[in-house]
């Protein structure tokens, strides 16, 4: 689970010392330090209270004074750091939001590089998220990455999606699942037809507002699973079947979609096993003309020979 063991292998409560200690040398080497703010209105601080230059239980003090007044939640509240370092020249005591509402804002570092990667700016996300277990966490890139990296594969993205499937919910996942192998493939699959969002979006949605624990990791899943494009491999190519006919009721142009599954099909020269896409439309096409041209043609050949007179044997041409 996200707060136990990143997917990288790495603990998160050993990235979180590891933070700490290095805006503890920053702090030692450089002489900077970092205050937190609490404002009513975050778009224009002076048009309600703002409260400057407070230590974080002071900040999240007044923060939750705001919160508990409904007549305040309209302007826009909002609680962040100020972090003092001349280094960063324009940023140096800037207040910058890390909370917004009931959301703690980490993807907001990702707007300010100087901020992003600053040691005390880090740290001070990680004291917030600390104060604020309820409120729900959007993770800067940098967080998404030790989670889930970019460019995932479809192997890599249906292994995500059916190891939070088990932390969400085990014994449901135990009851659903007979065969993970099966499963994993049945979503690799759904993947590469590009139907990610369409089969997993509400699944995730769940997660989200269900389990405050692993909300950080189906939020960044989802955003894995939005950016993904299906990549073709030499295993998985996209195909048309081109069938020819004589039939009249069969319209020009029409398409025949392979119907879900794997089989094989003959091109000609070798027979190639091919990932067939489920039909998008159902199929109005008679069962007598999916026939192969040569199997209609012999079913001719039979039907005139079984014919009597003398035509049969003027007729007689080799059809097959």
């Amino acid at each position: 689970m996200v707060d136990n063991v990143l997917n990288n292998g790495y603990g998160e409560k050993e990235r979180r010392e590891e933070i700490r200690m290095k805006a503890a040398t920053y702090q030692e080497q450089t002489g900077a330090s970092m205050t937190f703010y609490a404002a009513v209105c975050e778009e224009f601080h002076s048009m309600q209270a703002c409260y400057e230059g407070l230590s974080l239980e002071e900040a999240v003090e007044k923060y939750k004074e705001i919160r508990e007044d409904p007549r305040l939640a309209y302007y826009g509240n909002a609680m962040g750091v100020e972090i003092h370092d001349e280094s960063l020249e324009e940023y140096d005591g800037y207040a910058f939001p890390l909370v917004e509402g009931s959301v703690i804002e980490g993807g907001n570092l990702d707007y300010v590089k100087e901020l992003a990667i600053h040691p005390l700016a880090r740290e001070a996300l990680e004291r917030v998220r600390e104060v604020f277990p309820e409120y729900r966490f959007v993770p800067p890139a940098e967080i998404k990455e030790s989670i889930y990296p970019e460019h995932m594969t479809a192997d890599k993205l249906a292994r995500a999606l059916l190891d939070l499937a088990n932390e969400f919910d085990a014994y449901d996942f135990m009851d659903q699942v007979e065969s993970p192998e099966t499963a994993l493939t049945e979503i690799k699959y759904n993947l590469l037809a590009g139907l990610g969002m369409q089969e997993y979006a509400f699944f995730l949605k769940d997660v989200k507002e269900e389990s405050k624990e692993l909300a950080p990791r189906a939020e960044v899943l989802r955003d894995r699973l939005r950016e993904y494009t299906p990549e073709l491999t030499d295993e998985i190519q996209p195909m048309v079947k081109i069938r020819l006919s004589q039939d009249l009721n069969i319209k020009e142009g029409s398409i025949d979609i392979l119907e879900e599954g794997t089989k094989e099909v003959s091109s000609g020269k070798e027979s190639e096993s091919v990932m067939q896409v489920k039909p998008t439309k159902e199929n109005t096409i008679d069962e007598t003309s999916k026939k192969s041209i040569h199997a209609r043609l012999q079913e001719k050949k039979n039907e005139i020979a079984k014919k009597p007179g003398k035509d049969n044997l003027q007729r007689g041409v080799e059809l097959a």
